[in-house]
């Protein structure tokens, strides 16, 4: 079956080659350009410790109908003169039987032929974790190093480094390396940066974390290297509501002796947890000024449907932008208009038109922008996807958290107030049903997973209909 697979992404491939000047640009603009590897059904929630910005965060959890890999994106400029929109660059990709993306090409349009430009190639371990990737640029003739990353894991799937090199034209050469480390709940507590110097490896910055009981970042602190010693230099601290959303972060710097106030960032949360106001203050050597405030607003089913931003001018708010997306029925983003406050109106500034496919993979994307008195075609991507079945239905939103720890494990446990065992089902990604025993723990459940292959899988919830997905090692 995995064969089969392959060869169809191959065949997929070279079919798209062969008609890409066929395909019309659909209006489109560029939302999934660094996102390759799409399960376009499932909300994937990333957590990068050294975020300084409490970004809106939605904790639905929606089932993956099919696995979809995008093959191939296509780029095109908008021509006013000949109202067409002309080749501009394309993007290729290709994966291993593990759904990893190993390659993708990048090409530009010569007016006349499609040209290589540049290349990454990827390699991953067994756990399909990234543990290389290799950048090399076309010379008009054969493909040159450039850089490459080569990164190592834990048994958890943490990454514990990542080292960057350089090739000198006869070998690589060390530049930087980034050491990392975690909790027992795999939280990043740190992040070190080191730069080759000579001939061994000289500290240069270093980001330390610290969290609550509920796994919640409390702390971020920044120190630099002096050549002896850490030295202080920024620090943020966090505070959460009950619902483990972030309300406050206050930002200061290292005065030499003594931590001082830079600025705050206070944030309000509406019933379902949607943040519906953002204020950001500055510190006045005695007392906060108001200096940024923004306000959300969103639709029946959670989607950030518009957006106000305002400054204070030491007397009252004055707008400044406001944005408003629409959404069609599968909660796809299919608009976002962007407007600038003139003084006396909304003016608008860009917009990004969007279309999706039956399996919400977005096809295309126009990006247009204001000429002055209107918007006027700018850029446009279309992107193709080959897409697996797994078996798995969509299902409600909004439904009661259910979660794993640890993920990744070997056995996990599912916190979830649920009586009945049978209530829990266990897929893997092509969607069959796995036979797992379920050991009642204090919290939930314990998945005995001993005899399961390494993988992805889906433990579903039958009486809710939720799917969470975790990685079994």
């Amino acid at each position: 079956m995995k064969q089969a697979i392959t060869t169809f992404v191959l065949f997929t491939f070279l079919a798209v080659q062969a008609i890409a000047q066929q395909h019309p640009p659909i209006i489109q603009s560029s939302f999934h350009t660094n996102q390759k590897l799409l399960n376009p059904s499932e909300t994937i929630l990333l957590h990068s410790p050294s975020q300084k910005q409490n970004n809106f965060r939605s904790s639905q959890k929606v089932a993956i109908k099919k696995l979809c890999l995008e093959d191939s994106s296509y780029k095109y400029r908008w021509d006013s003169g000949s109202q067409s929109w002309p080749n501009y660059t394309r993007l290729y990709y290709a994966y291993d039987m593990n759904q990893n993306q190993t390659s993708n090409l990048y090409q530009t349009w010569s007016g006349t032929a499609w040209v290589n430009s540049y290349r990454n190639i990827s390699t991953y371990d067994s756990n399909s974790n990234l543990t290389t990737q290799v950048y090399q640029t076309w010379n008009g003739t054969t493909w040159v190093n450039g850089s490459q990353s080569l990164s190592t894991f834990d048994v958890n799937n943490n990454k514990l480094n990542s080292e960057v090199q350089i090739w000198s034209g006869s070998a690589w050469l060390h530049s930087t390396d980034n050491l990392f480390t975690y909790d027992a709940n795999n939280n990043q507590t740190s992040w070190v940066n080191q730069t080759w110097v000579a001939s061994s490896w000289k500290n240069y910055e270093q980001h330390l974390y610290t969290y609550d009981a509920n796994n919640n970042q409390t702390a971020e602190l920044y120190q630099t290297w002096n050549g002896t010693i850490w030295i202080n230099n920024v620090q943020q601290t966090n505070i959460y509501d009950a619902n483990h959303n972030q309300t406050s972060s206050l930002h200061q710097s290292w005065s030499g002796a003594t931590w001082a106030n830079d600025y705050q960032n206070l944030d309000t949360y509406g019933a379902s947890n949607n943040r519906i106001s953002a204020l950001l203050q500055n510190w006045s050597g005695t007392a906060w000024v108001d200096n940024v405030q923004h306000h959300y607003y969103y639709d029946a089913t959670n989607n950030l449907t518009s957006q106000v931003s305002q400054t204070w001018n030491g007397t009252t708010w004055v707008n400044g932008s406001q944005s408003f997306s629409t959404y069609d029925a599968n909660n796809n983003q299919t608009s976002l208009l962007y407007q600038t406050w003139s003084g006396t109106a909304w003016l608008n500034s860009n917009k990004h038109v969007s279309t999706y496919d039956a399996n919400s993979n977005r096809i295309s994307l126009v990006n247009q922008s204001s000429n002055g008195s209107q918007l006027e075609n700018s850029d446009s991507t279309h992107n193709f996807y080959t897409c697996f079945p797994t078996g798995i239905q969509n299902i409600p939103q909004n439904i009661a958290s259910m979660k794993l720890v640890p993920n990744p494990c070997s056995s996990c446990e599912v916190i979830i107030e649920n009586n009945n065992t049978t209530d829990l089902q266990v897929f893997d990604m092509l969607g069959r049903n796995n036979t797992t025993t379920f050991e009642k723990t204090t919290n939930g459940y314990l998945l005995q997973m001993q005899n399961q292959s390494p993988g992805i899988y889906f433990v579903r919830n039958t009486r809710t209909g939720q799917v969470v997905k975790f990685v079994k090692q």
